[in-house]
């Protein structure tokens, strides 16, 4: 158990190695029923493989933004979903009032797992190193590392436009 919580949060801080794009006869019948079971209104799937072990579907539900992480059998691992700030629970957004005063938070997300729910995002401050959290729904920090973003530029689009989303 420990070491499937273990997977799970190494993937959402991007640990694993570059995902590979599939196409759907690429995936396997099992894992692919397992998404249609899980979210029967899935639309706009892409999948990736993950790893050696993990594939990750990426979809939409409704206006939601989601991407869910089956293993090779079809097992759901987990499931993040972007949500908006004024969503991050309160026990979070004190603990980074408190702990990462002046940061911006982009990219919220829930992520949901056999073990639970924690809630990810990117920490910016200007003079500062970009951060990403992990944190628990009570606001404790599970595990915290630097985010360094690749195109400087395109990255702040990308937050301009998900801030936009967000707010």
């Amino acid at each position: 158990m420990k070491q499937l919580f273990t997977l799970v949060l190494a993937t959402l801080l991007g640990l694993t190695a570059q995902a590979q794009k599939l196409t759907d006869d690429k995936v396997p019948a099992a894992v692919r029923a397992a998404l249609t079971k899980r979210f029967p209104t899935a639309k706009q799937v892409a999948w990736e493989k993950e790893d050696a072990q993990a594939y990750e579907a990426k979809f939409t539900v409704g206006d939601n933004k989601q991407s869910a992480n089956f293993d090779e059998n079809g097992k759901w691992l987990s499931t993040e979903t972007n949500i908006k700030k004024t969503d991050i629970p309160a026990a979070i957004q004190s603990a980074i009032a408190k702990n990462f005063a002046g940061y911006d938070i982009g990219d919220p997300e829930k992520v949901e797992s056999p073990e639970g729910i924690l809630y990810e995002m990117k920490l910016k401050k200007e003079g500062q190193k970009n951060l990403e959290v992990v944190f628990l729904p009570d606001g404790t920090v599970k595990k915290q590392k630097e985010h360094k973003s690749g195109d400087k530029k395109k990255d702040k689009d990308k937050d301009k436009d998900k801030d936009d989303d967000n707010d």
